[in-house]
């Protein structure tokens, strides 16, 4: 019972890779500035 992808139109698979794409880039990001806050915070607590 697997989606027949003959189906599916190519359009919609673009869309959701690219979608898929975008949101991965975003969390990325996301996670990049919150680790880099916390690293921040750390060294400031650490030098006072």
């Amino acid at each position: 019972m697997g989606i027949n992808m003959e189906l599916v139109h190519p359009a919609a698979i673009t869309t959701s890779t690219l979608l898929g794409r975008i949101y991965i880039t975003c969390w990325r990001i996301s996670a990049g500035i919150c680790f880099h806050s916390a690293i921040r915070a750390i060294v400031r607590l650490s030098t006072d």
